[in-house]
């Protein structure tokens, strides 16, 4: 049975101990955590937690990854894999697992796809890094739905950013939009439309919306510029609308098109 140590117990770090656990020997550790373990055991420091572990996995925010890698570093297991899990850039992800090889251990950069809560241990990853393939091999097997994509730190990282800017991208977007149909009084009326647009995507609806784009770049550019007069008039602050403007001015340069949007 693997031993695993979970750093950073917050809802998805317990969310992976409780199901690791039905299946592996788990240990955690947050030094915020109140809560009562259902499975896996919860030790006082950090570096208790990795020593002996198979595999570290790290759930913690980005901006404490590197702190909590300092943190334990001295006392991770030659053979064992540290496997950071934050949001981080590919940049620090490529800078740890530098760090790792130096002290003689392997990396993985994992990135979670989706929000953990939804599918719990079944929520998809991609691994990347010294350790990916490792990582994978010991929890797959434990019920996580992991990939390994390559052998560089941060190519996992990048996939899941690059996905943050259309997710989180979209989100901001809809909260501008919402925030300034409610001041005209055609909130339902733009949530039904909305709702309605975006059940209804599909790769020739996204085809449509970057070949139109090319073609007709400067008129929207000028729509966008209405926009952000309407925005400005209902007391509102156009931070997309004129972060779009910005990008709509760019599309001369040429837009770059995977194969499925040629």
């Amino acid at each position: 049975m693997p031993r695993v140590a979970v750093l950073g117990l917050g809802e998805a770090g317990c969310i992976y101990a409780t199901d690791l656990a039905k299946n592996a020997d788990v240990v955690g550790f947050d030094p915020a955590w109140r809560g009562e373990p259902d499975g896996f055991s919860v030790v006082a420091t950090a570096a208790e937690a990795v020593r002996e572990s198979d595999i570290i996995l790290v759930l913690t925010s980005g901006q404490i990854a590197m702190r909590v890698f300092d943190d334990v570093a001295e006392s991770v297991p030659a053979d064992a894999i540290f496997a950071d899990l934050s949001s981080s850039s590919p940049m620090q992800k490529l800078a740890l697992s530098r760090r790792a090889a130096d002290l003689g251990f392997r990396f993985a950069d994992v990135t979670l796809l989706a929000p953990v809560p939804r599918a719990r241990l079944s929520t998809p990853a991609q691994a990347s890094g010294t350790g990916a393939a490792d990582a994978a091999k010991i929890l797959a097997p434990l019920g996580m739905k992991i990939e390994a994509v390559g052998e560089i730190a941060g190519q996992a990282a990048a996939r899941k950013l690059l996905r943050s800017i259309v997710v989180k991208g979209m989100t901001a977007l809809l909260i501008e939009g919402m925030r300034t149909a409610e001041s005209l009084e055609l909130g339902d009326w733009f949530s039904d439309h909305i709702d309605e647009t975006l059940t209804h995507l599909d790769t020739a609806f996204l085809r449509r919306l970057i070949e139109g784009t090319s073609a007709h770049s400067e008129r929207r550019v000028h729509e966008m510029l209405a926009t952000v007069e309407m925005i400005e008039a209902t007391g509102g602050r156009p931070i997309m609308a004129e972060a779009t403007i910005r990008v709509l001015e760019t599309v001369s340069e040429g837009i770059p098109r995977g194969e499925r949007f040629r």
